[in-house]
C-alpha cells in the first residue's frame, strides 16, 4: 500500500503545483486585461490627457486591479486543491481495481 501512496502523493503534489501556477497566470492575465481596459478606453477613446492631478483616482484604479488579481489567485488555488484530490483518489482506485481486480 505505500507503494502505491508515493507516487500518488508526488502526482498530487504535481497537479497542485499546476493548479497554483494556472491560478497565477490568470490572476497575471486578469490584472493586465483591466489596465489595458481601463488606459484604452480612457486615454484612446475618449482622449483625455493623463492629468497630474488625477494621479491619485488613477493610481486608486491601479489597486483595486492589482486587488481583483490577488482575488483571483486566492480563489483558484483552494478551489482546485479539492479537484486535485478527487483526480488522485480516481486514479488511485482505478490503479488498484486493475492491480488485485476490486477496488478495496
Amino acid at each position: 500500500m505505500s507503494v502505491l501512496a508515493v507516487p500518488d502523493r508526488g502526482k498530487l503534489t504535481k497537479l497542485a503545483v499546476q493548479i497554483g501556477k494556472a491560478g497565477l497566470l490568470m490572476s497575471a492575465i486578469t490584472v493586465i486585461i483591466l489596465v489595458l481596459y481601463f488606459a484604452i478606453n480612457n486615454f484612446v477613446m475618449e482622449k483625455r490627457p493623463w492629468m497630474p492631478e488625477c494621479t491619485p483616482i488613477y493610481v486608486q484604479y491601479f489597486v483595486k486591479f492589482f486587488i481583483i488579481g490577488v482575488t483571483v489567485l486566492v480563489v483558484a488555488v483552494p478551489e482546485g486543491l479539492p479537484l486535485a484530490v478527487t483526480i488522485s483518489l480516481a486514479y488511485s482506485v482505478k490503479v488498484r481495481k486493475n492491480k488485485h481486480g476490486r477496488p478495496t
